[in-house]
């Protein structure tokens, strides 16, 4: 990463930008970057903060920022806006979901990242992260569980029980065997019980 940056030091429109920036002497305008360029600037501008927020226009540009900023940020994520006619509708499915939980999962670890975002995305109401920390289930070896308990509070974030799980989402129960898919997750776990022990 340094590789990439390093250049930028070397200009003095840069150095003073990035004073104004780490004084707080914000907003600040820059004109003049070419496309290619803007991931390249934001970049090296932010570096010092863990968190940074880029809002575009459209969701087709937040996809293209998304793409070239991959570059420079491992831990960049697209914060998808809904699409109002679509998001409502039974085959939405469960993509739009996902990637807004990924985000959220990432934030409550209180790991580093970009997120991009159209103005539409920002604008959404969101439950505070407190609240989302306090359903998340977590299961360990030998710990004991309430099969009941599970599929209600399964059913109750939202996963769909199925008789073999096939997608994210869904959840089986199968004798002594839990399959979960969670939206998260690009693999489903299995958690196998002996009596009510895991």
């Amino acid at each position: 990463m340094k590789t990439l940056l390093e250049p930028l030091k070397e200009l003095n429109e840069f150095v003073g930008a990035r004073t104004n920036v780490l004084k707080k002497q914000t907003p600040i305008q820059l004109s003049g970057c070419i496309d290619s360029q803007k991931c390249h600037l934001i970049c090296g501008l932010s570096e010092d903060y863990p968190y940074r927020i880029i809002i575009t226009y459209n969701e087709q540009k937040a996809k293209e920022i998304y793409e070239d900023y991959k570059l420079y940020d491992r831990e960049v994520f697209l914060y998808p806006a809904k699409d109002i006619i679509f998001y409502s509708a039974d085959i939405h499915g469960n993509a739009i979901v996902r990637e807004r939980l990924r985000l959220l999962r990432h934030l409550m670890e209180k790991k580093p990242a970009t997120i991009i975002m159209t103005l539409d995305g920002g604008m959404d109401r969101l439950l505070p992260l407190e609240f989302l920390e306090k359903q998340v289930i977590t299961l360990k070896e030998a710990d004991i569980i309430d099969l009941e308990q599970i599929k209600k509070d399964l059913l109750q974030l939202g996963y769909e029980r199925c008789g073999q799980v096939e997608g994210p989402g869904q959840f089986a129960v199968r004798g002594g065997i839990i399959d979960i898919f969670p939206l998260t997750e690009e693999c489903p776990y299995r958690i196998e019980l002996w009596d009510d022990e895991i």
